[in-house]
């Protein structure tokens, strides 16, 4: 069912649900707000971090625990993928990271 948005005066189909305006004018109102309120809003955000801080923690250690199998294969992979690069880019570099030469020479072995 079309409606006439009240924003544009278009008649389209694409509503949020209880809405008057379309889904486009929707955005860009909610774009303009964020805009506006920028510093209010990372400042409520900031808090309800603070305040939650625990929460956070308790779900980020649950989250790598039941996780721990993919995040192990992720590394490896990626050290497997980038060790090369690694290595190369170290003794390319290596004027440069002088107090990286044990590392260097333990990379080239």
């Amino acid at each position: 069912m079309s409606k006439i948005c009240i924003k544009c005066g278009l008649d389209k189909d694409d509503f949020y649900e209880g809405k008057n305006t379309c889904k486009d004018c929707y955005k860009t109102q909610s774009n303009e707000y964020r805009e506006k309120n920028k510093k209010k809003i990372l400042k409520k955000e900031k808090e309800y971090r603070d305040n939650h801080k625990e929460y956070y923690n308790e779900y980020s250690r649950k989250y790598r625990l039941e996780h721990r199998d993919y995040f192990l294969e992720y590394s490896k992979e990626y050290r497997q993928k980038y060790s090369n690069y690694f290595k190369n880019y170290y003794i390319v570099n290596s004027d440069k990271y002088d107090f990286l030469e044990d590392l260097i020479k333990d990379l080239t072995l």
